[in-house]
């Protein structure tokens, strides 16, 4: 379903008081290792310079109404990161892209906008490249066997550290050898009751005493946020 074009008057006629737009941004470089706390600050801060009035909760403690699909974890990169905010007056979101992107650092930048409609899904997936540095072609294969069938890693709780088996919370996974390095795409669940962290793949490997020894780095994009229709979550949807 399209949302209408120009939401500055509702189904009455009378003249919106706040409009919420849906962006999608980029989360690289240096900008990976910034927290989601400093991310909100980042986005109050561009707003403010961009000459942007975001619209504040009620209470006692006010804060910026903006609303996340799915905070990334810190020193991962990603190119589909979406966030809810709601301004205190109607704008364009071509507008609001090209003057958001004029202030945000060049690793943080909006690059599609729309007006929201429903408020936004509960993620039920995520999609990951995981790129790893191996130093020799033997490493491939023990990669294989290492993701395949069960796969146990420690996982840590608010109380306690214990074994998990996580094959249950991926989707899918594929896996296809470079030059020095091996690429995993795998789609992972991301609902709020059985979350998996991309990083527990890259330590069910590094588990592996045969093939520790052959990985060097890791890097984690994320590259799809779905919802749990299957269905991309995206400004237009």
């Amino acid at each position: 379903m399209r949302h209408p074009r120009l939401p500055f008057v509702d189904k009455g006629g009378k003249l919106m008081e706040n409009t919420t737009l849906r962006l999608q941004y980029t989360k690289t470089g240096n900008m990976k290792f910034i927290s989601h706390l400093d991310v909100n600050r980042l986005f109050l801060r561009a707003l403010r310079r961009a000459g942007f009035k975001p619209r504040y909760s009620e209470g006692f403690h006010p804060h910026p109404k903006f609303s996340f699909a799915l905070p990334l974890s810190l020193g991962h990169e990603s190119i589909c990161e979406l966030v809810d905010i709601t301004l205190e007056s109607a704008v364009f979101p071509r507008e609001m892209m090209d003057r958001m992107n004029a202030v945000l650092p060049k690793d943080f930048q909006i690059h599609a906008c729309d007006y929201a409609g429903d408020p936004l899904k509960h993620a039920k997936y995520a999609q990951y490249a995981l790129t790893v540095r191996v130093k020799d072609d033997a490493a491939f294969s023990l990669m294989q066997k290492t993701l395949s069938g069960k796969i146990i890693v420690e996982k840590k709780t608010k109380s306690k550290v214990e074994k998990t088996d996580i094959s249950p919370l991926i989707a899918s996974l594929e896996m296809k050898q470079g030059e020095k390095q091996v690429l995993i795409r795998a789609k992972l669940s991301a609902s709020p009751s059985s979350y998996l962290n991309p990083n527990y793949l890259y330590e069910a490997l590094r588990a592996n005493p045969d093939l520790a020894p052959r990985l060097e780095e890791c890097t984690i994009m994320r590259e799809a946020i779905y919802h749990k229709d299957g269905l991309l979550l995206s400004p237009m949807g």
